[in-house]
């Protein structure tokens, strides 16, 4: 099966199997997969969640979480939004500042309290807009991808590298 997956998602691997975390650090134990993302010229740790609660139920990833939101970005995110863009994104960033993304909508927190909400600019909006449209063209052209994801027992947006998991660090696709 894993075979016939579409060339980026049988090249893609986490920042796990990319040797940058632990062996507890395993997307199978922390209940989220770890990417390190460039954005521009800004590198930023990509959390996404199996489940909503995965944060609030691991002390390891909240401490994983923590110690990077001092260096970097920390965006939370959950499998679903894989497929929809507009769903909300937490930018954690040191200080104890917070900016929740939804859709074309910003709100940034200080200490847990709304110090702002604004709408994003008018170039962001469009730069969005267009990713969006590609990476949906893209995820269009593979038909299966629906009833596959089906047959893992995801959600139609998950992420199927949730779906593996990796032997350990013998793995070859691990490159240890």
């Amino acid at each position: 099966m894993h075979d016939r997956r579409p060339g980026v998602c049988r090249a893609y691997r986490c920042a796990w199997l990319g040797g940058a975390f632990d062996e507890a650090d395993r997307p199978d134990h922390l209940g989220a997969v770890l990417d390190l993302v460039p954005r521009g010229t800004v590198i930023h740790l990509v959390v996404r969640q199996a489940r909503p609660d995965a944060l609030a139920g691991s002390p390891r990833l909240q401490s994983i979480v923590e110690r990077h939101r001092e260096a970097m970005p920390v965006e939370l995110r959950d499998v679903e939004d894989v497929l929809d863009g507009d769903r909300p994104v937490r930018v954690l960033l040191p200080g104890g500042v917070e900016h929740l993304v939804e859709g074309e909508q910003l709100t940034v927190l200080r200490e847990g309290r709304v110090v702002e909400q604004r709408r994003a600019p008018w170039l962001e909006r469009w730069v969005r807009r267009i990713a969006r449209a590609i990476g949906g063209a893209r995820l269009r052209r593979w038909p299966d991808h629906a009833r596959r994801m089906a047959e893992l027992g995801l959600p139609a947006g998950a992420d199927a590298a949730l779906a593996e998991e990796p032997e350990g660090p013998d793995d070859p696709a691990r490159g240890a």
